[in-house]
């Protein structure tokens, strides 16, 4: 509920039109201290209002109650009788309850008063007709049901010194100096009785019978006041005597009113509504009082009249009879006037949002108000005056009652920072913007209230009403209209007019600058402030306005520490060491937008459209969790759909779905990625379960592959996927795809989102139609991720014959077609020897069945070697091809992994370019640099000695003969010795096996020695074993009836014969199973 004064301070309105014209025009302005110049008589002038607490000089206000008091749950409980005391608060209501509230003066965006509930008593069944408390005893008095009741106020219990008197028709609670009071009652016999009451007893005082039911009273020094059948009378309290005062209208004036002027002096209810002043004779010295038709409280402070109808509260001067306040109220039921501020009413009234009670208060404005006024008058200096002396105020509050001024501390804290925004807006309207910024940030208002002040900071359509307690362009200081704010726009205007009264357009762009760098330096400082949290969205997102508004402008702001965030993702551009301007905004641009989490997409798109700023916007929709339509631009960008110099390249948009593939998102780390390099940023770590973009990465991965588009990108997406072990998505070669026409353009639709990015569903995507990067796939598997899936290690393999043979078209030129398939086939053979995962049956079956066997014979004899059928592939190697260094090589596999002949690929070359010398050398290492199994070596005798059976059936070849010998006499060749001895032509001298011969003694030898050594292990192991088994006698074990348990000490057999015990060996006891 807003102030409804319709008068405005005498003194302050003619303080107002004096100081206007500096508010406005700004010709005579403060100086740097804020003191107004040119204004000789306007401090004396201020400071007699300051100090000058009366009704004149200060505007009443109304103060609703907080939103969050709710005072009576039904509709049916009315306020029938009020009354304050201290902090506290009662309500007398029409079911006979009297309930006590704590009220406290709260301060957000405007003045409230919160009530909260303590005690309630219930004294009789109807209503409570009338309340009154006394200060200095801590009493509270109730009438109800004629029943008269004396309370301790604070625990509305009864006093033990002053019985319940019954039959009471009304009372005069009054003080009598510091430490009594008197009370005043009327009874129904017609007696009126006065107690003197002190905080122990009461005593009474004074007691006469009248000829009359007085309905209303009031107890002055020396007379008693009272209202009866239309007349009002007064009672001399020394002489019994009465007199008759004055007549009032009994059917217009139904609730007559008293109230003490002076010593015995009466503002009693006259004809026509008005309040006359009389003494006890019946004389009025004063002129009457134009108050309001009933009226329901009457109290007079001072030379005022304060009066509270239904309808009005007023304030009357019985100096000059004039009306100095005048407040509407909405259907006032009861108001009563707080005992320890004289100035402050309190009104109970029927809500007509809720039809519930609620209540407001009345009372002078707070001092913000006044500071308020000043600072419009441009006179600073007396608001901080103003300001200094309600701080030490509180402070002597704190001083004194130090655990109960948290209120009073707090509501200051508000009403200051609300001022020290005030003064900052006066300082913003005249350019002073670093003293604009001091006091905002003392200020700590609300960011909103600045913002608005800008064009198209706010998003649109956002509904924002600006404070009026920050409207500076108000004509009077009682204006509290908010729509009229100048706006910046309109300050630049004023700013940039000359001396002739023109705008001056390069002024105007000069001011509009200095205003939105003055708002970017002052949002980026407060940032990540607590009074800027609230609305972090709306100050991010005028932070990036702004950023490109000054861009426009042609200026370049700078980003401070303040704002930009280290862990936040901020890609890292391959610039040149010299970048240019455009360059470095632009890089300034995604570092700004990258330390933003906050912002408000929607509002800000149309920006970045309009700039081109595309990359930006991919990082703010990342961000906001609108990931598909970042990785859309993105994509764009990769492609050259769309330009931005900003964009990092290729490589980030691979990062980022390598990135967005992976469980975990971690910040992407962009480097600059060479080819050689590429293998190794690739290597993404493996996991166990699926990202939850995985099918928006399928997507992108499947518009890779679109025939329109380099397949390059879908190579890099395909070796930056992290790698998902455990793919159990059954596969066979026959079942990925038999021809290129049924191609897999889509998800499967038999399996899971989260399956699609297996290796296997990928697969099924690439073969047949890109075999190229298939292969590529199932090489970085196999060689980067170690994969061991054999169905992976046989499709590659089938692959690389089908491809060699011509069942499935590679994606190179006819140009580079041999080049290629001496390369797959160099890789096929590297595969087939060194991998163990790979199914030998399936392959050797595949390259049986080709047209020309023969071409393969390489990698046959692989094949059959995998297969144990070492006869069957040197046999090819010595017969078929006559290829001794292949022979040769393929032996040494089973001994040694040695580099020059079986390490594969690029080095290996499975042709016979190879010269026997090569070979030869190599046969003579004794490298152990890669030993192989146990199993493989095994097979070495084994395979050397069908290489030398070979040789000797080539032996009229003088080539074979001398492989052969110098094979049986190499003391690092394992052969099969006796079966050596048997296939030695009987034509071969002695003397030329001399070496043969001693390593087959020395190894019969050998063998002999170990095997009796292994005996006589054995055997004295055994001995040794069978004495100690015999030296051991195992004690023997008696369980008797008595045999107790030794942990329950019952009997073992207790629990029946079949109860399971134990034994404890070491202790040689028993105890029953269950108790262990």
């Amino acid at each position: 509920m807003g102030t409804l004064g319709q008068n405005v301070p005498p003194m302050l309105l003619d303080l107002a039109h004096k100081c206007s014209w500096v508010a406005h025009d700004g010709c005579a302005l403060a100086n740097s201290d804020g003191a107004a110049e040119n204004l000789p008589n306007s401090q004396s002038v201020m400071s007699d209002l300051e100090n000058d607490p009366h009704p004149e000089n200060e505007e009443y206000n109304v103060f609703p109650s907080s939103g969050s008091t709710l005072f009576f749950e039904e509709p049916s409980t009315k306020v029938t009788s009020m009354c304050s005391l201290s902090n506290m608060l009662f309500l007398g209501t029409n079911h006979g309850t009297v309930t006590q509230y704590i009220l406290e003066e709260c301060e957000m965006n405007e003045t409230t008063f919160s009530y909260v509930e303590l005690l309630a008593r219930t004294i009789s069944d109807s209503d409570v007709v009338r309340m009154d408390a006394c200060t200095e005893l801590r009493l509270l008095t109730l009438l109800s049901s004629n029943i008269l009741f004396v309370c301790d106020a604070e625990q509305l219990e009864m006093v033990n010194f002053f019985p319940t008197c019954r039959g009471v028709s009304t009372f005069q609670l009054q003080p009598d100096g510091v430490q009594s009071a008197k009370l005043c009652l009327t009874f129904h016999t017609r007696f009126i009785q006065i107690y003197r009451i002190t905080p122990t007893n009461a005593s009474l005082i004074f007691e006469h019978k009248l000829t009359v039911l007085p309905s209303s009273l009031c107890v002055g020094e020396n007379f008693l006041c009272f209202a009866t059948e239309g007349r009002y009378t007064s009672l001399n309290l020394h002489t019994k005597a009465t007199t008759d005062l004055f007549s009032y209208d009994l059917q217009q004036n139904s609730k007559p009113f008293l109230a003490p002027v002076a010593n015995d002096e009466f503002l009693i209810s006259g004809p026509g509504s008005l309040g006359v002043i009389v003494d006890a004779n019946g004389t009025s010295h004063r002129p009457p009082l134009q108050l309001s038709p009933n009226v329901l409280s009457v109290f007079v402070w001072k030379e005022y009249v304060f009066s509270l109808t239904d309808e009005f509260f007023t304030i009357h001067s019985i100096f000059n009879q004039k009306q100095l306040q005048t407040v509407l109220l909405p259907n006032a039921t009861a108001g009563c006037f707080s005992s320890r501020n004289p100035h402050l009413v309190f009104v109970a009234y029927i809500s007509k949002a809720s039809g519930l009670v609620d209540i407001l208060s009345i009372g002078p404005e707070r001092w913000d108000r006044f500071a308020r006024k000043l600072i419009l008058a441009g006179c600073l200096q007396q608001a901080k005056q103003l300001l200094q002396r309600e701080q030490q105020h509180v402070e002597d509050i704190f001083q004194a009652q130090p655990a109960s001024s948290k209120n009073e501390q707090n509501v200051f804290t508000t009403r200051s920072r609300r001022v020290s925004g005030l003064v900052g807006f006066y300082h913003f309207e005249q350019g002073d913007f670093q003293h604009a910024g001091l006091f905002f940030e003392r200020s700590l208002m609300d960011i909103r209230e600045l913002l608005c002040r800008y064009d198209n900071l706010l998003p649109n359509g956002f509904a924002f009403a600006p404070h009026w307690f920050y409207n500076l362009s108000c004509q009077k200081p009682a204006d509290n209209d908010s729509n009229n704010i100048r706006r910046v726009a309109e300050l630049c205007l004023s700013h940039s007019i000359n001396t002739k009264g023109q705008p001056n357009l390069a002024a105007n762009a000069t001011w509009t600058v200095r205003y939105e760098q003055f708002l970017f330096s002052f949002l980026q400082k407060h940032h990540k402030s607590k009074f800027t949290e609230k609305y972090m969205h709306l100050l991010e997102t005028a932070l990036v306005k702004l950023y490109l508004k000054l861009l426009r402008r042609g200026r370049n702001p700078q980003l401070t520490e303040l704002l930009l965030s280290s862990n936040r993702l901020i890609p890292r551009l391959s610039w040149d060491s010299e970048k240019s301007e455009a360059e470095q905004r632009g890089l300034d641009l995604v570092s700004l937008i990258s330390s933003l989490v906050h912002i408000d997409v929607d509002d800000l798109t149309a920006y970045l459209e309009q700039s081109s700023e595309h990359h930006a916007l991919s990082l703010i929709y990342q961000w906001q969790g609108n990931v598909a339509g970042a990785l859309s631009i993105w994509q764009k960008l990769a492609y050259g759909e769309l330009v931005d110099v900003n964009f990092p390249g290729v490589d980030f948009y691979v990062a980022v779905l390598s990135w967005l593939a992976s469980p975990n998102a971690e910040p992407i780390k962009l480097w600059s990625v060479t080819e050689n390099e590429q293998q190794d940023t690739a290597s993404s770590p493996h996991i166990s379960e699926p990202s939850v973009y995985t099918e928006l990465i399928w997507q992108h991965l499947c518009q890779s592959l679109e025939p329109e588009r380099p397949k390059e990108i879908a190579e890099k997406i395909l070796l930056a996927l992290p790698y998902l072990p455990g793919d159990d998505y059954n596969l066979q070669w026959d079942d990925i795809l038999p021809d290129e026409s049924c191609s897999q353009t889509t998800t499967d639709v038999s399996l899971a989102p989260s399956q699609c990015l297996t290796p296997t569903h990928i697969l099924r995507r690439l073969i047949p139609q890109y075999v190229d990067l298939g292969i590529k796939y199932l090489h970085h598997l196999i060689y980067v991720h170690h994969d061991v899936t054999p169905r992976y290690h046989t499709l590659l393999a089938q692959i690389y014959l089908d491809v060699l043979t011509g069942k499935i078209r590679d994606e190179p030129s006819a140009a580079n077609s041999k080049a290629r398939s001496i390369q797959l086939r160099r890789d096929f053979c590297h595969l087939l020897r060194h991998s163990d995962n790979y199914s030998v049956s399936k392959l050797l079956e595949g390259v049986r069945q080709c047209d020309a066997p023969n071409e393969f014979a390489y990698e046959l004899a692989i094949l059959l070697g995998k297969n144990d059928q070492h006869h069957d592939a040197l046999e090819i190697l010595v017969n078929q091809l006559s290829d001794l260094p292949a022979a040769l090589c393929y032996c040494l596999s089973y001994m040694n992994e040695d580099k020059a002949c079986v390490t594969g690929g690029n080095s290996v070359k499975w042709v016979p370019q190879y010269t026997y010398s090569q070979k030869w050398k190599a046969l003579q290492l004794a490298s152990n640099e890669h030993p192989l199994d146990h199993d493989v070596i095994e097979r070495a005798p084994e395979v050397f000695t069908i290489l030398v059976e070979l040789c000797f059936k080539r032996r009229t070849e003088a080539e074979y003969e001398e492989v052969a010998m110098n094979l049986l006499n190499s003391p690092n060749i394992p052969l099969q010795f006796s079966k050596v001895l048997s296939i030695i032509p009987a034509d071969i001298q002695l003397s030329q096996v001399n070496g043969f011969l001693q390593r087959a003694f020395h190894s019969v030898i050998s063998i002999k020695a170990a095997s009796q050594i292994h005996f006589g292990l054995a055997k004295s192991c055994a001995r040794l074993s069978a004495m100690g088994a015999s030296s051991q006698v195992c004690p023997k074990l008696v369980v008797e009836k008595s045999t107790k348990c030794c942990r329950c000490h019952q009997e073992i057999v207790a629990y029946g014969p079949d109860n399971p015990f134990a034994w404890l060996v070491q202790r040689k006891q028993f105890a029953h199973v269950h108790c262990l």
